[in-house]
């Protein structure tokens, strides 16, 4: 029988989810040497001063993001100082369920053993500075997850071993699931069963993706669901 030819290149299907901007896909950065949200959902990303796209080092696409010492992060009016302004992050209203933070991320020789903040969810009170606070940091060695609700200490702030290896793209993802938190690098649990003991509110005012990060980040996905209970092969070509 007859039929009309495909008007568009054919995309690979994922039907586990894994690979694909699907509804569940609140937020989705390429880097492609801009700040888009490709998601369905209307947010606005801006980077601070300190931040730059690479079109020589990538996952995929033209770009990713690169930092020293800077932050990829969500602000609705940044000053010129690369400050952050009392605004109720993108993330906010979905923490209290699951969600998946991930992303792929390399550092260059020499600067491995620096700890770069893969993805932080911070307030900021000026009389207590930039808390309640959450985040996960890697270093060559392994990572840090760390959460305060003032800045006095972290009311955790564990270190997990893994190999960081320089010069080489790693995928991260932090899974919430039931109430805890699980680390998975290059799809290898890493860190299992840690409660998620603070409840959010709104003074978690921003969300933030590479502060203080010494190299490259590419292709970052927030989600309002566990992408993964269980080890996994990390997807090979970009959301879409």
């Amino acid at each position: 029988k007859n039929f009309t030819p495909p008007t568009a290149a054919y995309v690979e299907i994922d039907e586990g989810g894994i690979g694909s901007n699907d509804t569940n896909c609140i937020t989705l950065l390429h880097f492609d040497n801009n700040a888009t949200n490709s998601s369905s959902i209307s947010q606005t990303w801006t980077k601070n001063q300190y931040v730059l796209y690479s079109s020589s080092v990538k996952k995929f696409g033209t770009h990713s993001m690169y930092g020293q010492y800077g932050a990829y992060t969500f602000e609705s009016d940044p000053n010129p100082n690369g400050d952050f302004v009392n605004n109720t992050g993108i993330f906010y209203n979905y923490l209290t369920g699951d969600w998946t933070a991930e992303c792929w991320f390399t550092t260059p020789d020499g600067n491995a053993s620096y700890s770069s903040v893969l993805f932080s969810l911070q307030g900021y009170n000026t009389g207590f500075g930039y808390y309640p606070y959450f985040d996960i940091a890697v270093t060559s060695t392994g990572f840090y997850l760390r959460h305060a609700t003032v800045n006095t200490d972290f009311d955790y702030n564990q270190f997990f071993t893994a190999t960081i290896a320089s010069n080489v793209w790693h995928h991260c993802a932090v899974v919430k699931k039931d109430g805890a938190i699980s680390v998975y690098i290059d799809g290898v649990v890493k860190a299992s069963g840690i409660a998620w003991t603070y409840t959010p509110n709104s003074a978690w005012n921003y969300s933030v993706v590479g502060t203080y990060n010494y190299g490259y980040i590419d292709e970052f996905r927030f989600s309002n669901i566990a992408r993964w209970t269980t080890n996994f092969t990390p997807p090979t070509i970009p959301y879409v």
